[in-house]
């Protein structure tokens, strides 16, 4: 029983240090632009995403659904 588990260790140990997929940063540039977006809404948006980084929050993605015309 011992064996069993010690071979099965060893085998996720040398499953589990394979080089993992490089994606290239051009994979995450996403830049939507739909056409009901008004620039002033874009500027709002904008600044509280803005204010959200300033209080430390990293990693902030934003949608924005507007049930009469979808996103925007």
């Amino acid at each position: 029983m011992n064996k069993l588990c010690a071979i099965i260790a060893v085998l996720f140990l040398i499953n589990g240090c394979r080089k993992g997929e490089t994606i290239e940063p051009e994979f995450y540039s996403c830049n939507f632009n739909f056409q009901d977006s008004s620039s002033i809404l874009i500027t709002r948006y904008q600044g509280l995403l803005n204010e959200i980084v300033s209080e430390g929050v990293t990693g902030i993605m934003m949608s924005v659904y507007k049930p009469s015309s979808g996103m925007g």
